[in-house]
């Protein structure tokens, strides 16, 4: 993991540590929102890897026009 992805999983972490109670436990709505946010988080990193994969094979060329610019 990069250094700028743990800090992304230690500030999520940070985030929803003051929604926990006494014991630690999040309420029941909150939890599946948590473990959501955690499977998009994994399906972010699979697809992300599977594109570098998909550029290594093409030789570092994209299908993305030239004129695309990342906001």
């Amino acid at each position: 993991m990069t250094r700028k992805a743990r800090q992304m999983v230690e500030w999520f972490e940070y985030y929803t540590a003051r929604y926990r109670d006494a014991k630690g436990l999040l309420t029941p709505a909150l939890e599946l929102k948590y473990r959501h946010s955690q499977r998009v988080a994994e399906n972010t990193r699979l697809i992300a890897r599977g594109l570098k994969k998909e550029m290594i094979i093409r030789g570092g060329e994209t299908s993305t026009p030239k004129s695309w610019k990342p906001l």
